[in-house]
Parts: structure tokens; C-alpha cells; sequence
């Protein structure tokens, strides 16, 4: 999930409260109903709230908690190989091999590609 987009949870939560609020204002236009605006914004907050509580987290989201309570549990093991130390070691690596500069063959694949020499 990218993060500057929110979860259904929020989504639902939101919606619901952006429709709560509308209904009790159409009840106070069309009903005659006398709503102060305190309880509605606090009517509507509280509906949404539930809703969102309510909401079941996506798949997605619990696989990636459960992975990471898996590592954490695997760092605090005495047998484990799981340490910062390790992790940074291992993304320095994967890194420095996706920098490493282009093969000679790659270099010759282009030039033949490009019409070189």
C-alpha cells in the first residue's frame, strides 16, 4: 500500500462519517429536526469510528505485521543469524550488485545493437 493513500479502514471510517453528518443535517433542513452542529460533528465522528473499528484490515497489511513480528521474534533468538549488523551488511551487497558497472559482453551487445563497432 502506497503510503500517501489510505486503507479501507480510513476510507470506510471517513465515508461514513461524511455521510452521518449529511444525514443529520438533511434531518435538521428537511425534518425539522434541531441538531446543535456540536452533536452532529460528534454524532458523525463516533458512527465513523465504529465503522472503522469494524472494517477488517486488508490481507496485505496483516502478512506484512506478521512478517515483521517473525524477524523481530528471529533477532531476539540467541540462534538467530538476524541482526542490524547482518541486514546492513546484506543490503550493502545487493546494492553494490545492482551498481556494478555493465559486463563487456553488455557493452558489445549494444554497440552491435546500435550499429557501432
Amino acid at each position: 500500500m502506497s503510503k500517501w493513500v489510505p486503507d479501507r479502514k480510513v476510507w470506510a471510517g471517513g465515508l461514513t462519517m461524511v455521510i452521518a453528518w449529511l444525514i443529520v443535517q438533511a434531518l435538521n433542513v428537511y425534518a425539522g429536526a434541531d441538531i446543535p452542529i456540536e452533536i452532529t460533528a460528534g454524532l458523525a465522528f463516533a458512527i465513523g469510528k465504529a465503522v472503522e473499528y469494524l472494517v477488517p484490515q486488508p490481507a496485505k497489511e496483516l502478512i506484512a505485521k506478521i512478517d515483521n513480528d517473525i524477524v523481530a521474534a528471529a533477532g531476539h533468538s540467541s540462534e538467530s543469524q538476524v541482526s542490524p549488523s547482518v541486514g546492513a551488511a546484506a543490503v550493502k551487497a545487493v546494492v553494490e550488485e545492482k551498481l556494478a558497472p555493465a559486463s563487456p559482453d553488455f557493452d558489445a551487445l549494444m554497440a552491435r545493437i546500435s550499429g557501432g563497432p
